[in-house]
């Protein structure tokens, strides 16, 4: 980036939240003036350059990242926030539940996962100490599930459960409980109607 445009993309960030130059700065924990126009040339004429600390502190006020700010400076549009579906757990098992359509479900931002994850929130505490009650868990959609793997499944006759994928054998698959003692079971694959794999949990 250039020195003009690292400037205009400071001046379209605050811009773009609402706030003067020194209003950012001040939010930001800077000194009121740091962005003002008459001091982006020194004394002796060159150029002065905003810090990389100045930088980062008013991305993080503006929740905004560097990939976000080259748009700004490239005169483009910045990206759009991803939206995840989200659904607690006790809803999959709501008889009321009759298809798995996510496009239904609460939306919230998350940048950080694929287009085919989608998060489950636990207001159960029976996955404790493994997982706490308010945790969230990121499941992967069409993703390839492997020996250790842990997932949730979704019978259809409304059993949620989170296991540790072993093997798939015929017709059935053979999983093990994650809480001690561990218990190791079959599944008939025409008694299942989802199964994901968790790629992530909060804590």
């Amino acid at each position: 980036m250039q020195y003009e445009q690292i400037w205009d993309a400071i001046d379209k960030l605050a811009k773009q939240n609402g706030l003067s130059l020194s209003g950012l700065a001040k939010k930001s924990g800077l000194d009121p003036t740091i962005f003002n126009k008459s001091k982006r040339l020194r004394h002796d004429g060159k150029k002065r350059w905003p810090s990389l600390e100045s930088l980062n502190k008013i991305l993080t006020t503006c929740h905004t990242d560097f990939a976000d700010f080259y748009l700004l400076a490239e005169n483009k549009p910045i990206r759009q926030p991803r939206t995840l579906p989200y659904i607690v757990l006790s809803s999959l098992s709501q008889p009321d539940f009759d298809r798995f359509d996510t496009t239904v479900w609460e939306k919230i931002d998350s940048p950080c996962f694929s287009e085919n994850t989608y998060l489950v929130n636990l207001d159960s505490r029976s996955y404790e100490p493994l997982y706490n009650f308010g945790s969230t868990l990121v499941l992967e959609k069409r993703s390839e599930i492997r020996q250790k793997d842990r997932i949730l499944i979704l019978l259809k006759n409304g059993d949620v459960m989170i296991k540790e994928f072993l093997y798939r054998a015929d017709n059935k698959i053979t999983v093990c409980s994650l809480l001690k003692p561990a218990r190791i079971s079959d599944l008939n694959i025409s008694d299942i109607r989802l199964l994901n794999r968790i790629v992530w949990a909060s804590q």
